[in-house]
Formats: structure tokens, C-alpha cells, sequence
């Protein structure tokens, strides 16, 4: 039988091959009449289109990552972003997305309104960068807020009203994302449940990623939501939906109501932290009159702040003390002209000096300011950014200088 005779193929001749070597992309400008045109166009020096294959044909790996690098972009990026600073005092930071859960009827608005005329009139937030998107009352209430934004100069935004959809809430945040308008802009969302379905993770997750751009453009998102029917085991209160919003949020608080102290007709909410990315206070807690005789705009401003004896249950019974003693303690106090320092270091120095708790001073400070005569004792004047000096109303504006 013949033998049979194979021949050897052989590749790249008889030694074998060696490994292809990897070459870095070099700096060096490409030889083709548009290399300056497009460098002026891209400040970074980067193009959309892979590098050209060498002379050789042999495949070199692409740097994907290389087009999304901000190298170089630091400058641009320090102008657009927004310091994180206290906004809604130490609960809400501007440049940050803050959620607050909170039962039905806890006052989670009120507290979001007084909250943000509060922010308004420290100059804390710019009123013509406000926006309070109201997607969750009636007409009555709608025209009670939308009064008390117009007299603040900020803007009420409502579904159903000039064209507003809470469905496109985001993707109007997306275009001033991406317009390069969201800096310095704030937006108060009421409620969550509004604009997206709080039960699906898609949902969430989209309007995380949304307000994740808009805060990292410079925009500061503030949302309410409510709280779940059951509580957790320990009898603590649950956020109601998914984990996304929580998961995606710089910041997360679990507002709580709690009764007012013996005799008063006043609610405690408590806010809880859950999360946090800064400087946020653990806890917070305001008060407000739940007098049902009063106007909406007037249970705005008797919010007022629950220091921490009265939440240890030591102020409770200091809810007794006659209005008359801590009026006389605080009228000494100004009548020494000390009201230019403020109205925190006031009710700390009239607390101190009088052995008044400090809630008593706050209550009956914010009681009796105001214009009229017939029902308040003094007023005040903006002085400064964040500061305001306290005058007696039965005294001379401006009081006399030293030696006049």
C-alpha cells in the first residue's frame, strides 16, 4: 500500500509567531487636515471615533473610557455645583436630594411651606429659584399656599393648572438639567406618589437617576412621601414603596406626630434620620397649633422649634407658665437694646438670664411679633443674610444712637 504523504502547513514560516504587543495610544496629533479644528471643538482632546489602525494592520485595544474622562473639566464643574449648606435648617442641605416620610395628616406640608418661607426670608434660597410643586390638594388649599409663595415671591407650580403635568415632572428637570439651569434652583416635591407609581422599582429608580442629575448639576430636590399603614417590628415607622428612593437620596427622614404638651392645642412632629450624606441633624422637632379657628396661613406661623427637654419630657410642664413672666423677661431684654443679636442668642440669653426654658421664650417671642399693636408686643428687621434684630413697639424706630 502507498504510503500516504502529508505536508506541513506552516504559518508566518517555521518559527512560530510571536504575541501581538500592545501599543499605547500616543499623544502625538493624527496628520489629517480637520486634528486643530477638532481640538478647538473639544477641550478635553478627546473624539467620538476610534483610533486608526497602525501601518501594520495589527489590532490595537480602544480606551471606551477615556471619551467620558472630566480631565480637565474641574474648573466647570466647581462653577456649576452648589455648596451643601443648611437649608430647611440642618434637616434639608441644599445641593442635595432629601426625602421626608411622614403619615397622612402629620404635617409634613405645613412643615415643608414654613420650611421654605423660612429659608426664603434668611436668605437661604433665592425666592425666584423656589419651586413648590403642589400635586396633592384641593382648590381651597391649593389658593391658601399659592397666597402665601406669591407674597414670598416664589413659585407655585400645580397639575391640572397652566399646562402642568405631575407626570413630566422630571423630564422638565432633565431639559433644565441638561439647558445648564438647575444651579442654585430648588424644588419642593408634594408628593411623590403624584409623579411616579411609588410601588415600582423602575419608577423609583428613573426618578432617582433624574434627581441625582439634577442635584449634581447644582439643583436641590426636596420630596414628601407617605409612610406605610404597618409599622416595623419595633413599632418605629415604615416609609411606604420601594428602597430606591432611599437608596438613591442624599438624605432620608421619618417625621413623626406627637402630642403637644397638657392644655395647649399644639402638635410635636419629629424628625428622625434614617440616612444622611452630610451635616444633617439626627433629630429635629417643630410644634405647631392645630386651633381649628385659625387660618392656614396663620398655623404657618406658629411653627415654632421643640427644643430637647421638652422631647425628654422635662419642658412638658413648663407649658403652665403665665405668658406675662416670659413677655416682662423678654421686654427687659430689648429694652437693654440688646435685640441686635439675634433671635437664636436672644432666646438663649433670656432662657439663661430668666431660668426660662428656651421653647417658652421661642413660643412667646414668635407669639407676639408682628405689626399690631393690639396683639403684639415687638417686631422685627432683617439684618443681614440670616439675622434679624427685634424692636418694642411702644419705642422709637430707629432707636436713638448712643448719646442722641
Amino acid at each position: 500500500m502507498a504510503r500516504l504523504k502529508t505536508k506541513r502547513l506552516r504559518l508566518h514560516g517555521d518559527k512560530p509567531s510571536p504575541a501581538p504587543i500592545w501599543k499605547p495610544q500616543t499623544t502625538e496629533p493624527q496628520q489629517n487636515n480637520g486634528a486643530e479644528e477638532e481640538s478647538d471643538n473639544n477641550p478635553n482632546g478627546l473624539t467620538d471615533q476610534p483610533t486608526s489602525s497602525s501601518s501594520d494592520d495589527t489590532s490595537e485595544p480602544t480606551d471606551f473610557l477615556r471619551r467620558y474622562s472630566l480631565r480637565g473639566f474641574s474648573k466647570r464643574l466647581a462653577e456649576s455645583a452648589t455648596r451643601t449648606t443648611p437649608l430647611f435648617d440642618n434637616v434639608a442641605l441644599s445641593g442635595q436630594a432629601t426625602i421626608f416620610y411622614a403619615e397622612p395628616n402629620a404635617g409634613k406640608t405645613l412643615m415643608a411651606m414654613w420650611f421654605s418661607l423660612k429659608a426664603i426670608s434668611e436668605g437661604r434660597a433665592d425666592p425666584d429659584l423656589l419651586y413648590y410643586v403642589n400635586a396633592d390638594d384641593s382648590s381651597e388649599g391649593l389658593a391658601e399656599k399659592a397666597a402665601l409663595t406669591d407674597e414670598a415671591g416664589a413659585h407655585m407650580i400645580a397639575a391640572h393648572h397652566r399646562g402642568f403635568k405631575a407626570t413630566n415632572l422630571f423630564s422638565d428637570l432633565s431639559k433644565m438639567t441638561e439647558a445648564g439651569d438647575a444651579k442654585g434652583r430648588v424644588v419642593i416635591i408634594d408628593t411623590v406618589k403624584k409623579v411616579g407609581d411609588i410601588m415600582s422599582k423602575a419608577a423609583m429608580r428613573e426618578i432617582g437617576e433624574f434627581s441625582r442629575a439634577f442635584v449634581s448639576a447644582g439643583g436641590t430636590v426636596v420630596a414628601l412621601a407617605h409612610t406605610a399603614k404597618s409599622r416595623n417590628p419595633d413599632g418605629s415607622i415604615r416609609y411606604q414603596g420601594t428602597t430606591d428612593l432611599l437608596e438613591d437620596f442624599d438624605a432620608a427622614y421619618v417625621a413623626e406626630p406627637l402630642s403637644g404638651a397638657p392644655g395647649t392645642k399644639e402638635r410635636i412632629i419629629k424628625f428622625t434620620q434614617i440616612k444622611a450624606r452630610g451635616n444633617n441633624a439626627p433629630v429635629a422637632a417643630y410644634a405647631y397649633s392645630i386651633d381649628p379657628d385659625i387660618s392656614y396661613s396663620d398655623k404657618v406661623g406658629s411653627v415654632r422649634t421643640v427644643y430637647p427637654e421638652e422631647l425628654d419630657g422635662h419642658a412638658f410642664e413648663a407649658g403652665l407658665i403665665d405668658d406675662d413672666d416670659v413677655i416682662q423677661a423678654i421686654r427687659g431684654y430689648l429694652v437693654c437694646g440688646h435685640g441686635h443679636v439675634g433671635k437664636d442668642q436672644m432666646i438663649r440669653a433670656v432662657s439663661r438670664g430668666d431660668n426660662v426654658p428656651r421653647s417658652q421664650v421661642d413660643r412667646v417671642l414668635t407669639k407676639y411679633t408682628g405689626e399690631d399693636p393690639s396683639r403684639h408686643k415687638w417686631f422685627w428687621r432683617k439684618a443681614g443674610p440670616r439675622k434679624q434684630e427685634y424692636y418694642l413697639l411702644d419705642l422709637p424706630y430707629p432707636p436713638p444712637l448712643p448719646g442722641d
